[in-house]
């Protein structure tokens, strides 16, 4: 039985633009070039944009395996599913000590400036994680 995930290559828009005889944009638009495409859906893409192919393979096989799994563009997936950070859940992927919806609000605001929102997440996902309790100041 084929796999209703797969994984395809989209090239970088600048390399199209130069292709085509055209100016690549001045910001890059699109600089990832993986993504995942359903086969049951006219070829809808259903995952990423992945910067690195691991990363986008490996959300493949979690979908494969009828695992929805949490999209981390800025996240190392096997450093974390190796630390015990990630953790499968009613067949949702999620970060240890958070909810699905907590996991995904962790995930869109780790990379911006640390809100107590993110500082609560986090502090919630290390407690679980490591089992030990932040001290209150």
């Amino acid at each position: 039985m084929n796999n209703r995930y797969s994984v395809v290559h989209r090239p970088n828009v600048a390399l199209l633009a130069i292709q085509h005889g055209a100016q690549p944009p001045a910001l890059p638009i699109d600089q990832y070039c993986y993504q995942i495409e359903d086969s049951q859906a006219d070829g809808d893409y259903v995952g990423g944009p992945y910067q690195i192919e691991d990363e986008a393979v490996s959300a493949c096989g979690l979908l494969n395996s009828g695992v929805e799994p949490l999209y981390l563009p800025n996240f190392n997936r096997k450093q974390l599913e190796a630390t015990g950070a990630l953790i499968v859940e009613s067949d949702k992927e999620l970060f240890v000590g958070l909810t699905r919806q907590e996991s995904e609000r962790y995930v869109l605001l780790h990379n911006s400036e640390p809100t107590d929102e993110f500082i609560e997440l986090d502090h919630k996902h290390r407690e679980a994680r490591t089992g030990h309790k932040k001290e209150n100041v």
